[in-house]
């Protein structure tokens, strides 16, 4: 584990024993996360652990203030996706925006895949409005048709055209360049 840190994030090695120790606590206590979840977003995200705790703060401000999660709904998207942390809260607020807003995507299902948020904005918004056009738009996935959300996002523009949208990446290309 600690060469995995190590390897991912070399910063660690800049900073003393008790900084780290330090810092780790504020994730437990900031978040109330046992030990075991600490060691596991550090795993996960070693950088978070050297991060500006500022920034880190600001993140958590804006999952819970702006996106309405609960602490408890904040704590268990920083298990599934630590890195949410240290994302550009802008990015990550537009793209929430657009999920929740225009797409009427709830904030349960957010909540199944925080990835989501660490989506692009545009190509998010591209692909959603071509579903729209070829009337594929389906993210509820009791109904026929259903798009799970990280398969919307995922795969190159040619898979995304033909599996998901089930259309032709010369439609898809035009369709982009009348954006």
């Amino acid at each position: 584990m600690v060469l995995r840190i190590v390897d991912k994030n070399p910063q660690w090695l800049s900073f003393s024993t008790q900084e780290i120790d330090e810092r780790l606590g504020f994730f437990q206590n900031h978040f109330a996360l046992t030990g075991d979840e600490v060691r596991l977003i550090t795993i996960k995200a070693p950088k978070l652990i050297t991060f500006p705790i500022h920034k880190i703060k600001l993140n958590s401000f804006v999952l819970k203030e702006e996106m309405g999660f609960s602490q408890e709904e904040i704590k268990q998207i920083i298990i599934s996706k630590p890195s949410m942390l240290y994302r550009d809260q802008n990015k990550i607020l537009k793209t929430f925006e657009f999920l929740h807003k225009t797409m009427n995507i709830p904030l349960e299902k957010i909540l199944r895949t925080p990835e989501i948020l660490t989506c692009r904005h545009k190509r998010l918004m591209e692909r959603h409005l071509f579903l729209e056009k070829m009337e594929r738009a389906q993210y509820d996935s009791r109904k026929p048709n259903y798009v799970a959300l990280t398969t919307l996002v995922a795969g190159s523009d040619s898979h995304f055209s033909t599996e998901i949208a089930k259309s032709s990446i010369q439609i898809y290309n035009a369709f982009l360049k009348s954006l």
